[in-house]
């Protein structure tokens, strides 16, 4: 299940039953609602994996998101908060789910353990029976990169906040538009600010209102801004697409 900062209460609606994960996305640097996805996940017995790619530092009443669940992910991509120009990391303090990543991000290291009975004696061993998957593994540049990034995290965030609080004090009492409800704006990181209005005409007129004044702007309906994060921009996947014959997974038997 992946929540795109919806209304929590939704997920109870769901076929919970048959769910074993919970995915909240913090979308566009703003945290979601995770204290009431942490209640929902605790009643259910779901493992909580939070995707922070867009949200790298952003805190929700007082802790880092990607912390609160059992596991959480940054992306490094080039246009991310912080970046190495691609890849990304995984943290969590759950033993095997750091064992089970590490498997899954370097098909090769299965072959660097011993066999199973003798491998399970060793005082160093690794606690998950290894197993193969794709590559995953960055480069040890990419890695070095990174540590200098995390360095600049809180620089960066001071400045992008700055400028969303400057943006938003300059506007008028809302008229013919709403804000974004964020639940603890002291947490969001100041990457956007989103302004939600009542129908696709007034979202192209306030995006080119905006533009007129320099500022980038788009909508969903904006083929000068396209957002990829809206599915009217998924063709791959509207049109079920398939790198395989058999039209794998839209035609999966499973």
């Amino acid at each position: 299940m992946t929540l795109l900062d919806l209304i929590p209460s939704m997920s109870r609606e769901k076929s919970l039953h048959i769910q074993k994960q919970s995915l909240p996305v913090h979308m566009q640097g703003v945290p979601g609602r995770i204290d009431q996805i942490v209640d929902v996940a605790n009643r259910h017995n779901l493992q909580i994996f939070e995707d922070c790619c867009q949200c790298i530092g952003g805190r929700y009443r007082g802790c880092f998101v990607g912390t609160i669940g059992n596991a959480g992910a940054w992306s490094l991509n080039f246009f991310k908060i912080i970046s190495t120009g691609e890849g990304g990391l995984i943290f969590t303090d759950d033993y095997e789910i750091y064992e089970r990543s590490a498997f899954a991000s370097d098909p090769a290291m299965p072959m660097w353990v011993k066999d199973r009975a003798e491998y399970m004696q060793a005082e160093d061993t690794w606690m998950t029976t290894p197993f193969s998957r794709q590559c995953y593994r960055p480069s040890e540049i990419m890695g070095a990169m990174a540590r200098i990034q995390l360095l600049k995290i809180s620089q960066i965030l001071t400045q992008t906040r700055k400028l969303k609080r400057t943006f938003l004090e300059e506007l008028t009492v809302p008229k013919g538009y709403q804000l974004q409800h964020i639940d603890d704006p002291e947490g969001d990181c100041g990457i956007s600010a989103t302004i939600i209005v009542r129908d696709r005409t007034s979202a192209t007129q306030y995006a080119e209102a905006l533009k007129a004044e320099g500022i980038h702007s788009g909508t969903a309906y904006n083929e000068g801004f396209p957002d990829r994060h809206i599915y009217t921009y998924w063709d791959s996947i509207l049109d079920k697409n398939s790198h395989h014959p058999s039209d794998y997974p839209w035609k999966d038997p499973a």
